[in-house]
């Protein structure tokens, strides 16, 4: 990373550079360098009544854009269309990462999460039994 920061120091474009990481990690990349931070964010963790959040397999999916631009019952509309056959997990990916304005939502990785992670066989059921509870709810 110090190479990096190194080089993109060194090209002046003009341009914000964002660099996540471990805060003293990127602060010693950063003075090696001769830069100074201008913002830093933390993450505090998740305060609240987490027992309303969605399951962690659909945060992990709508948690990859930062605005929250991504709706959960969406990925759950999206799971129900692979399901049915009606869309390729890459296919529903592409939706998924549409909404995402700042373009950060990786598609790719989103589509590998709705083959492998939340449609496989072993977790369909679940998915299915908290789609159904959250429409009665």
């Amino acid at each position: 990373m110090t190479e990096v920061l190194k080089e993109l120091k060194e090209a002046d474009l003009g341009l914000p550079v964002v660099v996540s990481g471990i805060f003293e990690n990127v602060d010693r990349c950063l003075e090696k360098v001769g830069l100074k931070h201008h913002t830093a964010n933390f993450s505090l963790g998740i305060w609240g009544n987490t027992e309303k959040l969605p399951s962690d397999d659909i945060l992990e999916v709508i948690t990859m854009c930062g605005h929250a631009m991504v709706s959960a019952n969406l990925v759950k509309t999206m799971v129900e269309e692979i399901k049915a056959g009606r869309k390729t997990p890459e296919e529903a990916a592409k939706v998924l990462a549409s909404q995402c304005v700042c373009e950060v939502f990786n598609p790719a990785r989103a589509a590998k999460l709705l083959a492998t992670n939340i449609l496989s066989p072993n977790r369909r059921q679940s998915i299915s039994i908290r789609l159904s509870q959250n429409a009665k709810s």
